[in-house]
Parts: structure tokens; sequence; C-alpha cells
């Protein structure tokens, strides 16, 4: 994503009231632009967007989870595994974090 529309982004979303010094609005973002990306093609806005909300809130886990599920399903995997390590050296218990998701996803799935 390049610069212009990063900014153009930043003021819509501000015009639409969102404070956009918060993480979670970003994290937000990026999960929304993930989604669409696979089909409207803005996979690269996304990370970029991830990035942006792990950057203002680097002890957030949700952030660096997304950011590692972007990487890992565009088969980016040693890029994934550095951010792996790099949330780790950051949260050191980020492994349990992503492993309560993995177990709360599957609970969901299993009562479906």
């Amino acid at each position: 994503m390049d610069t212009k529309i990063f900014n153009g982004l930043t003021e819509e979303l501000e015009n639409m009231g969102q404070d956009t010094r918060s993480a979670e609005v970003w994290y937000a973002l990026g999960g929304e632009l993930y989604n669409a990306g696979h089909t409207a093609g803005d996979i690269e806005g996304a990370e970029n967007v991830l990035r942006r909300s792990i950057e203002m809130r680097p002890e957030h886990n949700v952030g660096w989870l997304n950011l590692i599920s972007l990487l890992h399903r565009e088969e980016r995997y040693k890029e994934a595994e550095e951010i792996h390590q790099k949330a780790l050296e950051i949260n050191p218990d980020f492994d349990d974090f992503a492993d309560d998701i993995k177990e709360y996803v599957e609970n969901i799935d299993s009562n479906e």
C-alpha cells in the first residue's frame, strides 16, 4: 500500500470518527483488508496495516498472530517464523496466547 493510499485511508478513518492512534482500529482494519484480499487482492494492504498496528502496540498479541497467519497463508513461512520469534522476544507468553486461541476455535468448530 503506497503512502498516498495509506494517508487517504487514515484520513477516511478519522472522518468516520475513528481514533487512528488506536492500535485496535488498525488491527480491525488489517483483518478486514486481509479477508477482502482473498477476493480483491489487497494482501499487501492488510500486511502493511497489521505491521502498523504492531508498531503502535507491540505488546498486543492479536496483531502478531494476525500477521503470522497472513504470512503463513501466503506461504511465506520463513518470514512468518521470523515474525513469530520477534513476537516471542517482546511477549514471552505469546505461544500460550496462540494455543488458547487455537483451542477456542477448535471448540467452536466441534460444536457446529
